[in-house]
């Protein structure tokens, strides 16, 4: 039985927060659901989601991405290079934001990029 179920929740899709404001659990109406930690700095740094798949992320001082690891064994420790990228996409993604060119967060800037650079 699932969260919402357990609960009586009947509009979808239902999500739990954590005091900081970052979405911790959601769930969809077929039953499917999220569940994600975050760090004191407000990065995510675990997800796993109902078929299993699951993320570990760690991240520096700068919170800088140096670490990522999944249950699909897709292991990857980032170098100083790595993260002067993600630095920069950063960066170009605030001014992109700032224009109204680009919506997207810098967690999915960020899941991109990873994806792309396996």
């Amino acid at each position: 039985m699932t969260k919402a179920q357990t609960l009586g929740i009947t509009a979808f899709p239902y999500r739990e927060y954590d005091t900081n404001g970052n979405a911790t659990y959601t769930e969809f109406s077929d039953g499917d659901w999220v569940k994600r930690e975050f760090d004191s700095k407000g990065n995510k740094i675990y997800i796993e989601n109902s078929d299993g798949y699951w993320e570990k992320q760690k991240f520096d001082t700068n919170n800088n991405l140096i670490y990522f690891d999944s249950s699909n064994n897709q292991t990857k420790t980032y170098t100083k290079d790595d993260l002067l990228t993600i630095m920069n996409l950063g960066m170009e993604l605030r001014q992109n934001q700032l224009n109204g060119s680009d919506l997207r967060s810098g967690n999915e800037v960020l899941e991109d990029w990873i994806s792309e650079n396996k």
